[in-house]
């Protein structure tokens, strides 16, 4: 080794971080191998991670091919050289002193992904040429091809300095053994040499030898599709409650796997470009998978199922045979379309549902699913003999498909054990659900026809229905047995509330037949909910009628606007509104009958009056005015505003109109005015036109029409000027204008000096003096004296005249007071 540069030894003295053990192995041809034991160095390795192709990739680049060879790289892990500082890694001690490798060793934890990686860096590119660790295989559709290739390979190898072992390369061959396999032109076969040492084997005496021969058993399960049926009765002597016993019946069935292993079975190559087929089933026992090309055989799989899973619905042991088909044959299905072929129907349907509608474990493994391109498509378990062997024959492997298994105390959290438990006791004396369960777990049958007659208004959902411990589901939902729905039914409207909202979450975790009905039915019972209930919805919108002209019918309300209170009185016709601010500190029935009286001044006195149930309207002062001025007054409903949905608008409206005018510091009067100028829409005009039959000038420059109303009444208003003027005139005479400087005279006009009543004194003319007529039971008072001023500027002077006697008109002599000096 050190002259073939293997090794080299270490110079006495020289220190070394690590130093390994020695192990030797003893290969076939009897010579020794040496490896490394670096138990402790394989802890400090940060390891190179390489894939290693495996039997399902490079079996499928054989196909078609009708000539090979096979080499073996001579002391494989020794064509890779070894750097200095990992050189020193690898020092060993031996009886010789301490040697340290220069290519790499043997027993180092990345030996195998580093040679793996540099055999496909070496043949990578060429055609025809594959390998695994150190063998290689070189194969042709035809011979000369078949040259070309390992001419092309030798290449490589002289290129990198890979060296082969002559002992171990066979050129040129029809079939070649590779790795415990027979390739040829027809297919796979397995390797004569096991199949001879299983048909040599002595009965077994113990467990141990039994699981030995069962082990050998497995290697040609891929060519034996019915093998498990002879093994299944020689598991149970594998179980720990067991006890071995070997008898005429075991022997037996030995002896036909013995003869079973003589038959040759031969498997197809996979070849990518055809179509495949996945045939897979399920039993109580087992799971079986045949791959298919042509109908040819590619590989079988089978699986024996684990107790948990041997007690899964018939559907979800149906799923799981294909979740284990297409795991098993991942290197051939993954990242092509295939299509899967069972003989259980609801598979089709249930592939392409959400997975939201199916029950949880169904969850799981569809998206088990989900990387795969399948088609699942029904087929009837006649035309499936061998899958449906595989299933019910299936061999020793009874490991659990990992992350599988679900238990229903995660599915519904929110139900206790205790009525987990009930439900389990009551499902098994439901006579329903215990039909129920047997159906789902042997299986629907195939026309609704042979469904029992209780059992099929689940029939339209019956790829739903699944079994979890004795308890049946619907989705992620339990199926209530019928004994325990009235108590399901009072915690499901423990919180009160209505009857949509109950079923919502009923939905979430309980089923039964007629579920929503008994929901309705318990909330509509319930009499808390009954008196506490929200008011009833709204009614459909009954619009006011239209009154025949303007002002005939009004609305009025209050309302208030940074801390005043105004009135508004608004038409129904026109829209037209008047607001009026409430005086403060006199908000009351008789302030709010007289602010509506001056607008009654104004417009006149409309037919009906609508308001609400406010004290203002209500009040005896509003009554009385509503009876004076002969309009009917009619409020809305109380606490109900919507039924006087008019006015309640036009508060809003003029509320927002007056907020924004201020907020902008405009004048909310011409806002107002701006408002009732505006047209209602396209087709109807302003509120404003509507009322009074013309528009109103706003603060936008605009020329009103003149309609023919207007020409008649102004030319009725001139004749009536013209004959006022006339009677006027009969009588007068024009004088001079005066002019400047003029001397004039002023005649001395008559004035009195008249005392009220209270006390005080005025000036009045005697034109503006008019005598007050008595009532004769009215008692007498002194009516004023008058009194002439010569000139109203100088001071009151004293009568010269006799004084005048004043009588009532019962003849009572008025005296005059003193002090006026009359």
């Amino acid at each position: 080794m050190v002259a073939n540069g293997i090794i080299t030894k270490i110079n006495e003295g020289e220190p070394t971080r690590w130093v390994n053990s020695l192990v030797y192995k003893r290969k076939q041809n009897g010579r020794l191998r040496l490896c490394l034991d670096p138990k402790d160095l394989n802890t400090a390795i940060l390891r190179e991670h390489h894939a290693i192709p495996t039997l399902e990739e490079i079996l499928p680049k054989l196909h078609k091919a009708k000539f090979f060879s096979i080499v073996d790289a001579k002391c494989g892990y020794w064509n890779v050289v070894l750097d200095e500082e990992s050189s020193y890694l690898a020092t060993f001690n031996s009886p010789f002193g301490r040697y340290r490798f220069k290519r790499m060793p043997f027993g180092l934890n990345m030996s195998q992904d580093i040679f793996q990686a540099k055999i496909d860096q070496t043949f990578e590119g060429c055609r025809g040429v594959v390998g695994i660790a150190d063998d290689i295989v070189i194969s042709g559709t035809t011979e000369e091809e078949h040259d070309q290739n390992l001419r092309s390979m030798m290449s490589r190898c002289q290129d990198t300095g890979l060296r082969l072992n002559p002992d171990k390369c066979h050129i040129k061959q029809e079939k070649i053994k590779f790795y415990g396999l027979i390739c040829g032109p027809e297919g796979i076969q397995p390797d004569p040499d096991k199949v001879s040492a299983l048909k040599q084997m002595a009965p077994p005496t113990n467990s141990k030898e039994l699981q030995t021969f069962l082990g050998l058993a497995t290697y040609m399960a891929p060519f034996i599709p019915n093998l498990s049926h002879h093994t299944a009765s020689l598991r149970q002597l594998l179980k720990k409650e067991s006890k071995f016993a070997w008898d005429a019946s075991q022997q037996d069935v030995f002896d036909r796997i013995k003869n079973l292993i003589s038959e040759e079975v031969t498997l197809t190559y996979f070849d990518p470009e055809k179509e495949t087929v996945l045939q897979v089933d399920a039993s109580t026992k087992g799971l079986g998978a045949t791959l298919l090309q042509e109908d040819k055989p590619v590989a079988f799989a089978s699986k024996a199922l684990t107790d948990v899973e041997s007690r899964y619905a018939n559907i979800e042991r149906e799923l799981l045979a294909v979740v284990y088909g297409c795991e098993k044959f991942h290197t051939y299905l993954y990242g092509r379309s295939f299509t899967v072929q069972s003989d259980h129907k609801p598979l089709e349907s249930i592939h392409l549902k959400h997975l939201t509608s199916a029950p949880p474990r169904l969850q799981r493994m569809l998206l088990r699913l989900q990387p795969y391109s399948l088609t699942i498509k029904y087929r009837q378990g006649a035309d499936m003999e061998i899958v449906d062997a595989l299933s019910r024959l299936s061999p020793r492997e009874t490991e659990p498909i990992s992350d599988m298994d679900v238990q229903i105390h995660e599915i519904c959290p929110q139900f206790s054990s205790g009525i987990l438990q009930e439900i389990r006791v009551a499902s098994a004396t439901d006579t329903e659900l215990k039909e129920l369960n047997d159906v789902v777990y042997n299986g629907w049958p195939t026309n609704i026809k042979q469904v029992p007659e209780i059992l099929k208004p689940y029939w339209t959902f019956r790829d739903e229905i699944t079994t979890e411990d004795g308890i049946a589901m619907k989705g992620q939902r339990i199926i209530i047995p019928h004994s325990m729905q009235s108590m399901i039914l009072t915690k499901l409207h423990a919180g009160h509330q209505g009857s949509e909202k109950t079923k919502l979450r009923a939905r979430t975790s309980v089923y039964w037949r007629g579920m929503n009905s008994d929901i309705e039915k318990s909330c509509k019972s319930c009499n808390t909910c009954q008196e506490m209930q929200n008011s009833q919805p709204k009614e459909p919108l009954i619009q006011t009628e239209i009154p025949p002209g303007p002002w005939h019918t009004i609305g009025t309300d209050l309302f208030y606007l940074d801390g005043a209170e105004y009135l508004l009185v608004a038409d129904y016709y026109s829209k037209y509104q008047f607001v009026r601010e409430v005086p403060k500190g006199k908000s009351s029935s008789r302030t709010i009958a007289n602010l509506t009286k001056e607008i009654f001044s104004e417009q006149g006195v409309p037919k009906i009056v609508r308001s609400d149930n406010g004290p203002h309207f209500e009040g005896q002062a509003y009554k009385e005015f509503a009876k004076q001025y002969d309009f009917q007054h009619t409020t809305s409903s109380p606490h109900y505003p919507r039924s006087n949905g008019f006015i309640e608008s036009q508060v809003k409206t003029t509320k927002k109109t007056m907020k924004k005018a201020r907020a902008t510091n405009t004048d909310p009067l011409m806002a107002l005015l701006c408002l009732r100028a505006t047209p209602i829409n396209s087709t109807l005009p302003s509120p404003a036109e509507l009322l009074f039959g013309r528009p109103i000038q706003d603060n936008l420059p605009k020329k009103i029409p003149k309609g023919k109303t207007t020409e008649e009444v102004t030319s009725r208003l001139l004749q009536r000027q013209a004959t006022q003027k006339y009677y006027h005139d009969r009588n007068t005479k024009p004088l001079q204008p005066l002019k400047p400087g003029q001397s004039i005279n002023i005649q001395d006009p008559r004035s009195y000096i008249i005392t009220k009543p209270g006390g005080g004194e005025i000036r009045r003319n005697r034109t503006q003096i008019r005598e007050r007529p008595q009532d004769p039971m009215e008692q007498a008072y002194q009516q004023p004296c008058e009194k002439t001023l010569d000139n109203p500027e100088t001071p009151f002077p004293k009568s010269t005249q006799e004084s005048h006697q004043y009588t009532t008109r019962s003849g009572r002599i008025v005296v005059p007071p003193t002090r006026l000096d009359m």
